[in-house]
């Protein structure tokens, strides 16, 4: 949405109508949730345009398409070498740059030669001096303008600052300046000054307005006016529309796109010469209908769409596009001015259906103000077409249908403060919601009773009014930390979903270390591919699906990695590591009879079991790689796991039954089953077809199943530096380098606990690792079957420097204990 900072200050008042700076403005707007995306600002260096009086035209004696024209700034004449057209009778007023002028484009006007004759000057166009997309010919300006006086003080859109904010599809009243500027004038303490507009008129003019569907049409304004002069817009308004992104076409549409940019109201105008009858009807299109729109195109109408008829043929998709048959053209005389609300719903469907996204059909779809909002807006065109098109208005009508109702809500003082956690002077808050357009009847302090505006139909309870308080107040004023208040109790965290979150968060970060790659897929899935997976109870069906291929809750994770995995098999033939860690859904084979507050619903509920689902696939890959991913993830959260046959059974129909096996864990107690992995079977692979690729390798861990581990606390950042001492050895080429640096780990625990002194072993200043292999050498100068390993330990103390002397005799204990430990090593 853009912006005007110049027109936004028309309307506030207050504090010596001192003009709200752009940077003060943009930072109130994003405080207020209106976020300032772009500031662009309009008419530099055009404070030097002059108002210049022509005062004879002489042809160019060198061109013949040129001439030399007299201009007089107010003080002397010039010679100007032009080749416009249009050039006004002498004493007509131009656009006149003179000599320094720099255009908007970046051109400096100089004095040069144009074909032998000297020009002094230019005169200015509507595209030179970016006011407009006119560039035939040059800008004529009212006779009554005096020479010398400078362009921006007769037209101060000129000058401008355009902001662009971003808005979110609740607020509808800020698709306006006025509804920009109320947010405003409240939040810097201001007054909202609404435009000058027309008095309703008496004359009701019957016939004028049917409404035929009051379902689709909750109010709908015409009004009728004669002698109207068709013409072309004073410059203050062409600049204005410009400047924010419309094209001036002519005084009646101008009119109307100016009061949309002003209150965010749509209007129409309408030809009534080519309408048949005395008015128009607001009914249902009919079957074989079609309409030629302002755009050039012709819909063909559904018999749900609503149109703006005469007595026989459309002339409006309501809400969306006028016709061309009614358009108001040069010899437009008598004209119908439409302002309306229509239902949001028929608005958007109908603007879908067509494919037409306009000005007037985005504002509709998120609902316009039906009340004081559209009185306004209508008595302000009204107004502007009587002044610039030299209108009478003859009569009017109005229809009602079924609009929404106005809300009232109870908002209690005191729940503002216990909501926020912050006192607000109830004074303060009372002057936000009326300065809002809210009526607030404070008769009862223990609750106010709040009539709500027409212009925010997204208020509907007491806490959206809170939330305006706040949006207002000021959300930096919040504490950081909200206090209590003394009333209710605290909710206590279950330690048993606790102990969950932190399992499902120590396997995404155990997945991603051992080299998988996560997928996210759908909790939905087809009913013919959920059959072929095992299930332990029954699958939930959805009463309302988004499609009918995805219409039951997953009973396994299997399925959307398998749908994975088919895409990617045929795009390409990479090798497949993915994991996914989601929930799966089912009614249980008999109900589950809980504990608790909350045991009655949870009986109601489908059984909710969170999995971790691992699946490689890849010419390269096979069984080994996958017992042994799933290996290292289970060791790096803390387990002893072991793969132990598994016995085939109505959960493992999914797994090929020569090479499936169990996940356990040893545990104190003994093995814990967690999962089953191995290959997926061929006729699972067909049904998804994939068997001709490559193999699909599936592991799946039961999250709940897991036993509990210590969570690691994290401190903090070490004041004191490092120090480090290598080793080198000589080692078999059969021992891997990660079992001697688990020795050095635990020896050197063993050591540091031994000396009782701080020094041990701790991560170093540039490494994250407290023993790290540097270097693994193979060649000449070492035996065959052997390798000389580099290893750096790094040695620290909590709250002080180490010495080298105590470091040294920490290493080299290390070093004796480390050559006990493992006998075929030796140092170098």
């Amino acid at each position: 949405m853009l912006i005007s900072c110049r027109w936004i200050n028309e309307f506030l008042v207050g504090a010596a109508d001192a003009v709200i700076e752009v940077e003060a403005m943009s930072a109130a707007l994003t405080s207020l949730g209106l976020e300032v995306e772009g500031a662009v600002r309009y008419g530099a260096g055009l404070e030097s345009v002059l108002v210049g009086e022509l005062r004879g035209v002489l042809p160019h004696p060198a061109a013949d398409r040129l001439s030399v024209a007299r201009i007089f700034d107010g003080a002397v004449e010039h010679a100007i070498v032009c080749g416009a057209s249009n050039l006004p009778e002498a004493g007509g007023k131009v656009a006149f740059a003179p000599v320094g002028t720099v255009l908007p484009d970046g051109t400096t006007i100089e004095a040069r030669a144009v074909r032998g004759e000297t020009s002094r000057g230019m005169i200015c166009s509507e595209s030179e001096l970016d006011l407009g997309t006119d560039a035939a010919g040059i800008l004529n300006l009212p006779s009554e303008w005096e020479a010398g006086e400078r362009l921006v003080d007769r037209v101060a859109a000129i000058e401008d600052t355009v902001l662009d904010i971003s808005l979110t599809p609740n607020r509808p009243d800020a698709l306006g300046h006025i509804g920009v500027a109320r947010d405003l004038a409240v939040k810097l303490g201001r007054a909202l000054r609404l435009p000058e507009v027309a008095d309703v008129p008496k004359t009701r003019l019957a016939g004028l307005v049917e409404l035929l569907e009051p379902s689709r049409c909750g109010r709908y304004c015409g009004y009728a006016l004669e002698d109207f002069t068709v013409g072309r817009s004073p410059l203050w308004l062409r600049v204005r529309l410009h400047r924010l992104g419309l094209r001036p076409i002519n005084n009646a549409v101008d009119t109307s796109n100016y009061v949309l940019l002003e209150f965010g109201q749509p209007l129409h105008v309408f030809d009534r010469a080519h309408m048949l009858g005395a008015g128009v009807r607001i009914r249902c299109a009919r079957a074989g209908e079609s309409l030629a729109t302002l755009d050039g195109a012709t819909l063909e109408l559904q018999a749900d769409e609503l149109v703006i008829a005469d007595e026989s043929t459309p002339h409006a998709l309501a809400g969306v596009m006028g016709g061309a048959a009614s358009m108001v053209t040069e010899g437009s005389k008598r004209v119908l001015l439409e302002a309306a609300w229509f239902h949001p719903a028929g608005v958007r469907r109908a603007a879908r259906h067509h494919q037409l996204h306009t000005d007037a059909s985005h504002r509709f779809e998120r609902g316009v103000d039906h009340g004081r909002g559209l009185d306004l807006a209508s008595r302000r065109a009204l107004l502007l077409l009587i002044r610039l098109g030299g209108a009478r208005c003859v009569g009017y009508s109005e229809a009602h249908g079924e609009c929404p109702a106005q809300l009232q809500i109870v908002l209690r003082p005191h729940r503002i403060d216990a909501l926020l956690g912050l006192k607000v002077d109830p004074a303060e808050a009372m002057r936000i919601l009326e300065g809002l357009g809210v009526v607030v009847d404070s008769g009862d302090m223990a609750g106010w009773l709040c009539t709500l505006p027409t212009h925010r139909p997204d208020l509907t309870r007491e806490v959206d009014l809170i939330g305006e308080v706040i949006r207002v107040h000021g959300f930096a004023n919040l504490p950081d930390v909200a206090p209590r208040t003394g009333r209710g109790t605290v909710a206590r965290r279950d330690p048993a979903q606790e102990r969950r979150r932190n399992r499902s968060r120590q396997l995404l970060l155990a997945a991603q270390e051992v080299g998988l790659n996560e997928c996210l897929t759908l909790a939905f899935s087809s009913p013919e591919k959920l059959a072929t997976l095992p299930l332990e109870g029954h699958a939930v069906h959805l009463s309302n699906p988004m499609r009918s291929q995805a219409s039951v809750m997953r009973t396994h994770l299997l399925a959307g990695l398998l749908d994975v995995a088919k895409l990617n098999a045929s795009r390409h033939g990479y090798d497949l590591r993915l994991f996914e860690l989601g929930r799966t859904y089912a009614w249980p084979p008999v109900p589950v009879v809980g504990t608790g507050p909350t045991a009655e619903f949870d009986a109601k509920l489908p059984l909710e079991r969170e999995h971790l689902g691992i699946l490689l696939g890849g010419e390269k890959l096979d069984a080994a790689d996958l017992v042994s991913g799933v290996i290292r993830l289970l060791t790096r959260m803390g387990y002893d796991p072991e793969i132990r046959p598994l016995t085939p059974g109505p959960s493992s129909t999914h797994l090929h039954p020569g090479g499936a096996g169990s996940i356990a864990l040893r545990e104190e107690q003994g093995l814990v089953v967690v999962g089953a992995l191995g290959e997926v079977h061929p006729d699972l692979a067909r049904a998804w077809d994939i068997s001709g690729r490559y193999r699909i390798y599936y592991a799946d861990i039961d999250v709940a199943a897991l036993p509990p581990r210590p969570i690691s606390r994290f401190g903090g950042i070490p004041r004191h530096p490092a120090t480090s001492r290598d080793i080198s050895l000589d080692a078999p080429l059969s021992l891997p380098a990660a079992d001697i640096v688990e020795v050095l780990r635990r020896v050197g625990v063993e050591c540091a606990q031994l000396l009782g002194d701080e020094t041990r072993l701790d991560v170093g200043d540039a490494s994250r690792n407290v023993v790290e292999v540097v270097e693994d050498y193979r060649g000449e100068g070492v035996a065959c079957g052997r390798r000389a390993l580099l290893i750096r330990l790094h040695y620290r103390a909590p709250g002080r420097s180490v010495t080298d002397s105590e470091v040294q005799s920490l290493h080299d204990r290390i070093v004796v204990q480390m050559c006990q430990a493992i006998p075929d090593l030796r140092p170098r």
